[in-house]
């Protein structure tokens, strides 16, 4: 049975409250030639909805707490063969309800189910976990299997309790799915996709489905994968790969973004995953004054925590973080470089490139390129059209405490 995945790393404690606030968000669409929908969802009052979309069967998403000290969920929305033609795990789909519950089961798993609004979702359980308590929640509704888990704090899982399950499963019940149009040039791999879902699940996809089809959306960034030349200094490079070895991470750094002086030396190192289509992460390393280094915490970088460039503070970081020195020039590829440098002529706001974390390539190009000014980072989009000068698309303010916050 497929796991979460996990997106981003956050603090985490307690409770949720199940009040929603008005309106819907648009999370985006999920499917493929023979079906799709787009997908919203309402928003529990106390928390705010992070998404992003790397393809077109998958959203991933983050219900943040606003308050710190309080859990924050994980979520992804997945469109999979194995699921197609499963409506529901409510009437009328009975047996696949209890087919789940007893591979569950035989797994060693405990399976509580709850049901809201005739959608019914499985709470799953470690035999060994207290009663009433929760690792993560499931279901399947349109053939999209759903998963919801607490945010994990510093790389490790807490199970939800009754009241947070109820909150999950409240916040799932607001899920909408309403049909969409045909993504072009996805044709032939969803007919190869539905002939393989007919053979696993023995049984024929109705020609309503079939002829439903999914709307177009934008692909994704795709993260830089040009080699990377790291700006560490050795003694930062040691106490990266001291921490990194303790627990097996396999990351590669690029840059420390910013220090805070404790009982020793926190860093903040930007990092990339090595595999393909890896991420950008920042992973917090605490050095102690006997120099052994520990990693605290890792962060998905680009889709969280992005507010307008106006709310950058005026004076730097707070909480005793200080943004590192870089006086040894950035690590933009040469046509980066001078999208950036062209774009920036007509900016409003003067920063300096750091690294550029993705591109697009659509009518022209587009770069995603980390930048900063004195006292705080910046994601900003670059649009380099065929002809023309680059411009500016968007510039955001990323708030990089959000993302080394450790206890």
């Amino acid at each position: 049975m497929k796991k979460i995945v996990s997106m981003l790393l956050c603090l985490a404690m307690l409770g949720g409250v199940c009040a929603f606030a008005e309106g819907e968000i648009s999370l985006g669409t999920v499917g493929n030639a023979r079906a799709a929908y787009s997908v919203s969802c309402q928003t529990p009052k106390q928390f705010t909805v992070f998404h992003k979309q790397s393809d077109n069967q998958t959203i991933e998403g983050m219900l943040a707490n606003d308050k710190t000290n309080q859990a924050s969920y994980l979520f992804v929305i997945a469109m999979d063969n194995e699921y197609a033609g499963i409506e529901s795990l409510g009437a009328p789909d009975a047996a696949e309800l209890e087919k789940r519950t007893s591979a569950y089961r035989e797994e060693g798993l405990d399976v509580t189910v709850k049901e809201k609004n005739g959608e019914k979702y499985l709470c799953l359980a470690d035999k060994s976990a207290k009663k009433n308590t929760y690792a993560s929640i499931e279901t399947i509704i349109h053939g999209c299997l759903i998963q919801i888990s607490i945010s994990p704090v510093e790389g490790v899982y807490a199970s939800m309790t009754e009241k947070q399950a109820q909150t999950a499963v409240d916040f799932l019940a607001t899920l909408t799915f309403e049909p969409a149009e045909p993504i072009p040039g996805e044709e032939e791999e969803a007919e190869e996709e539905s002939a393989e879902a007919e053979e696993a699940i023995e049984e024929t996809i109705s020609d309503e489905i079939i002829t439903e089809a999914p709307a177009a959306s934008a692909e994704g960034w795709a993260t830089n994968r040009e080699p990377l030349n790291p700006r560490l200094t050795e003694k930062e490079q040691q106490i990266f790969d001291r921490a990194a070895q303790q627990i097996g991470m396999d990351y590669e750094p690029l840059i420390v973004l910013a220090t805070q002086v404790v009982a020793g030396t926190n860093y903040a190192y930007l990092c990339r995953e090595k595999e393909e289509g890896g991420e950008w992460i920042v992973v917090t390393v605490y050095n102690n004054l006997s120099d052994q280094a520990q990693v605290l915490s890792a962060h998905m970088l680009v889709h969280y925590h992005l507010l307008t460039a106006d709310r950058a503070p005026a004076a730097g970081l707070s909480g005793g973080w200080t943004l590192k020195e870089m006086d040894n020039g950035a690590l933009l590829p040469e046509k980066a470089q001078a999208a950036f440098s062209q774009a920036m002529r007509s900016a409003d706001k003067a920063l300096s490139p750091v690294a550029l974390l993705g591109s697009y390539g659509g009518s022209g190009y587009d770069y995603l390129v980390l930048a900063r000014d004195m006292n705080a980072y910046y994601l900003v989009t670059v649009h380099a059209p065929l002809t023309g000068d680059a411009s500016v698309a968007d510039t955001a303010y990323l708030d990089l405490l959000a993302y080394v916050s450790v206890n």
